[in-house]
Formats: structure tokens, sequence, C-alpha cells
């Protein structure tokens, strides 16, 4: 698709995943010790802390995750139906004015990063933004060592899951910046890291076929269907184990209704059906984020 305005930035950014950077972001500044109790207090002050780092993890934060991975994924989309349907190929003669706008787009937030640097008073301002900023530049490598070469992990079996941890991270971040003495629970942590490992997982089986003519090895593309789904169901599974103590009984709600849907996957038997499924993903993920963040908020 030649011509690269605005509007073809915006729907390079995906909007309907934005939940996943955002929904962790929310998550993690509701999860820091008194900020929701504080809140009807202090909301301007919080409100003009928190907006732009919101914003920079809606549209900025995924141009660059998956702006950076249409222009490396170029002689794989064409192969890929699902590219040329559900979702847009960038071509090569964009790609030069692609890194610009996705380039540009990440300024803002580094200013931002300066401006509140040089307004803190407080003795532990080094340390919160220390602590932050480690985060967020990993934010930013894992997002590019994802798709680009050497390390290009999406084209590394197993690893392409494992780098889809990068998506807890805003999360971390923004607890990190608020609450800089205060060790997130490791459980948590770990459950949160499982269900972005299988989120991966999950994604990769619809695109099976187009990857393995595009000579694309994925986890998916080495286990099979059936032993990726199976892998997920267990991650999942794990995830809600590990996640119980601080969750209870929502944890088991949401844990059976990833469960049913592996299962429901596991029965299809074209690959119609499945991207069917494929397709409720996102939905059934921004529901699961909505009612942890409920959670959350209800229980502090």
């Amino acid at each position: 698709m030649h011509g690269l305005g605005l509007k073809r930035i915006f729907r390079m950014s995906r909007p309907r995943f934005w939940i996943y950077l955002t929904g962790p972001f929310l998550i993690g500044l509701v999860s820091v010790e008194g900020i929701v109790e504080a809140f009807p207090l202090y909301y301007y002050p919080i409100l003009l802390v928190v907006l732009p780092f919101l914003f920079h993890f809606s549209f900025p934060a995924n141009l660059f995750l998956y702006g950076v991975n249409d222009i490396f994924d170029e002689e794989t989309d064409r192969l890929n139906e699902k590219k040329s349907s559900y979702e847009a190929r960038l071509e090569s003669i964009d790609h030069p004015r692609a890194w610009i706008w996705i380039l540009l787009w990440q300024i803002p937030i580094f200013v931002y990063l300066v401006f509140l640097y040089s307004r803190a008073s407080h003795p532990t301002a080094p340390l919160q933004f220390a602590s932050a900023m480690s985060i967020f530049i990993l934010f930013y490598l894992l997002s590019f060592s994802y798709s680009a070469p050497p390390i290009r992990a999406k084209a590394r079996p197993f690893l392409d899951s494992a780098s889809n941890i990068l998506y807890i991270l805003p999360g971390l971040f923004i607890f990190s910046l608020l609450s800089p003495f205060t060790q997130p629970d490791w459980k948590l942590i770990l459950a949160a890291s499982l269900w972005c490992i299988a989120m991966h997982a999950y994604s990769a089986v619809p695109d099976i076929k187009a990857d393995t003519v595009a000579g694309l090895k994925t986890i998916a593309t080495v286990l099979g269907k059936s032993r990726t789904l199976w892998l997920c169901a267990f991650m999942y599974a794990g995830s809600v184990l590990l996640s119980s103590h601080a969750l209870g009984w929502l944890g088991y709600a949401l844990g059976a209704v990833y469960l049913l849907l592996i299962a429901l996957s596991l029965k299809t038997k074209t690959d119609k059906e499945l991207f069917g499924y494929y397709k409720l993903f996102p939905w059934i993920n921004t529901a699961a984020g909505t009612a942890l963040f409920l959670f959350i908020v209800a229980t502090r």
C-alpha cells in the first residue's frame, strides 16, 4: 500500500491491540500502594503525571512495536492471507517514511521523562528514574529485537513466545516509577509472563501454514497445532495457580475461559474455523484485563 499518511500509520499501530500495552500499564498503576485511595483527593497531579505515559503506550509504543515488525516482515507478509485482509502490509517503498514516522512519535515521551526528572525534588527521584528507565529501555530492546536482525526472536522457536513478556513491562514501568521501594510479587510477575507467552503461542497457530510456506520457524510450526495449543493450556493453568493467592475466584474464572477457548480451538477442523476463534481472542483478553483492573480497584 503506497502512500504513508497519518491514517495508514494509525492503522499500522494495530489499534485493536493497544489494550495489550495500556491494560498492563493501568493494572500496574492501580497496583501501586495507596494510589487508588489517593486518587479522589489528588486526581489532578496523578493524571498530570500518568496521562502522557498512558497515551504513549497506546499509539506511539504500539507504532514502534508493530511498525518495526511490518518493516522486517515484508517478505513473509506477502504469503500471509491475514496480512492482506485482516491487517495491511507495508511495501518496501514505504520503509524510509515509516521509520521517520515511528521515530518521531517516540521523541515526546523521552522529552517528558526529562521534564519529569528536572521537576522532581524528592531524594528518591534518581532511584525512581533509574529503575523505571531500565524497564522502559528493556521494552524497546525487546520490541526491536523481536522482529529485527540479528536476533529476530520471532523466527527463533520458543524464544519468539518468551520474548512476548515485553507486554508486562508497561505495568512494571509505572509501578517502578511510582513505587521504587516496593518489590512486586514475583509469583504475579511469573503468572503474567506465562499468560503473555501463551498469548503469543496461541496467536502463532493460525499462521502455521503461511509461516511454513515462508520458511519461518516459530513455536507453532515446530510443535504443530495440537501440541502448541496444549502448551498454551498448561501455561494458562500455571498462570492461574501462581496468581490464585492474589486473585482467588477471579483467577479461576478467567482460567476457565481461556481453557475453554483452547478446548474449542483443539476441536477445529479447518484454518477458517480456527481463525474465527482467533478473532475473538483480543476481545477475550480485553474483557479479562478489564475484570482484573476492576478487581484490583475494588479490593484496595
